[in-house]
């Protein structure tokens, strides 16, 4: 066992084009420099490691075990960022084990650099990924019924419209989406389009003018691009601040706006086909991508300690997208625990009493003060702490929350200040737990403990 336990750790700062220049400094009171600073990574990666208060690399502390068959990457099975979208990035895919392990060997056997512009495999691994929301969130997942896709073209009406409307009842999505990314419209033919978007506007109704309302954001930033046409055939997601979005791989997704905390497996496979200035594959995301019509997975916490329900009812949304029958614009129906200000107020009112002993998690209080979002992959976990999960939920003199972590963790404070392995944390900031260590967080704060799914507290 390490003789230290938990370190501090500082982020990998990323300033992609589309990323907010103020959010995340808000986040981490920072100071803005003008620049688009879109994700700060905590984690190993080799494209943006964290590093510790003496400049070593999280990864020089670590006693993972090498990479193999169950484990395609060295260091942190997972990775944790927090992410700031401005405007609308890259409409894209994630690939599965075995597609990111022929992608990597095929572009290595092409002599493609692996910090080229022109590469898209960058390891071996899969990218599953959920997206815990900080604010409210826009993102387009996944693909919508072809035959509503196809009533929204035939009310764009023209040559495009009908063409388009005829495509989608012949052969679905799959059809669609083929042929306006691999034969795209002239100019001539967007203008139209446009057109039909903006008298869907004046004169449509739901679901039609939330996809023209689409449309023509997407279309601001990249005109006359195919994906434009793309985002119009997808579902909008909508989450409030404290919801969880799961993008399975294969799902092809655009996100559109807001800022989260963002996990996923230890990867910067990205398999784009526009909506960007970086690298586009446009027939490697057709391969990888799943292109029947789905619904959105949104994440359900289940408290890990207590015996106080979450708020009914009680759903699990399965991360493997289902068939889609509801309306394209999609809402979490049952909220996950606010982190904003205070998770435990969603349980006001509630019975307490004594909670049953478990090991593995500590509470001086009887509420569940620990949620967990458990997306079903074996990359990652969610646990939030919440140390003011005390029996009157207008006390806020703070908390405390006892945490035994099986295996490496990261650590996020997501709101107010915590004291963490008898340092101090504030919102933003970050520690590294090895396996072993016991984070005792306490104050009035919100904290993340993102690790892999087996072992630690025990599961509800």
């Amino acid at each position: 066992m390490k003789l230290k336990q938990v370190w501090r750790v500082h982020g990998f700062a990323q300033n992609y084009s589309w990323g907010d220049p103020v959010a995340l400094h808000e986040l981490c009171d920072t100071v803005p420099d003008g620049k688009p600073l879109a994700e700060i990574w905590f984690g190993t990666h080799s494209d943006g490691p964290a590093t510790l208060d003496d400049g070593r690399s999280l990864m020089q502390i670590l006693d993972e075990p090498a990479p193999g068959a169950d484990r395609p990457v060295e260091g942190l099975a997972y990775l944790a960022k927090f992410i700031a979208v401005a405007r609308p990035l890259s409409l894209q895919v994630h690939p599965s084990r075995a597609q990111a392990a022929a992608g990597w060997e095929r572009e290595n056997a092409q002599g493609i650099p692996l910090h080229s512009r022109e590469r898209s495999f960058k390891d071996r691994n899969h990218k599953p990924e959920m997206l815990y929301t900080l604010t409210s969130w826009r993102a387009l997942v996944g693909f919508s019924d072809p035959s509503e896709v196809a009533r929204f073209f035939s009310a764009i009406g023209g040559e495009l419209g009908r063409r388009y409307a005829a495509l989608l009842t012949r052969g679905g999505i799959d059809a669609f989406v083929h042929d306006a990314l691999t034969n795209p419209p002239q100019e001539a033919l967007f203008q139209e389009f446009r057109e039909g978007c903006e008298r869907i506007l004046a004169t449509g109704s739901e679901p039609q003018v939330d996809r023209a309302r689409v449309a023509l954001e997407v279309d601001e930033y990249f005109p006359t691009e195919p994906g434009v046409l793309i985002a119009a055939a997808m579902n909008h997601v909508r989450a409030e601040a404290g919801q969880a979005v799961m993008v399975p791989v294969n799902t092809v997704h655009a996100y559109l706006k807001g800022v989260g905390l963002e996990l996923m497996a230890s990867s910067d496979n990205v398999i784009r086909a526009g909506l960007t200035d970086k690298h586009v594959d446009v027939q490697e995301l057709l391969a990888c991508a799943n292109l029947a019509p789905t619904r959105p997975a949104f994440i359900v916490p289940t408290p890990v300690r207590g015996t106080v329900p979450v708020p009914t009812p009680l759903l699990r949304t399965a991360p493997t997208p289902t068939p889609v029958t509801g309306p394209t614009s999609v809402r979490a129906s049952v909220p996950g625990p606010m982190p904003l200000p205070r998770p435990e107020t969603a349980l006001a009112g509630a019975a307490s009493g004594a909670a049953p002993a478990q090991s593995g998690v500590e509470s001086a209080a009887a509420e569940p003060v620990v949620w967990r979002y458990d997306p079903g992959v074996p990359d990652f976990q969610l646990d939030l702490c919440n140390t003011t999960g005390g029996q009157d939920p207008c006390d806020t003199t703070g908390g405390r929350v006892d945490y035994y972590v099986e295996r490496d963790a990261l650590v996020i404070v997501l709101r107010g200040d915590a004291h963490i392995g008898g340092e101090q944390y504030s919102r933003g900031s970050a520690a590294y737990a090895c396996a072993g260590a016991r984070v005792v967080a306490t104050g009035d704060a919100t904290v993340a403990i993102v690790t892999e799914p087996f072992g630690n507290a025990p599961r509800s």
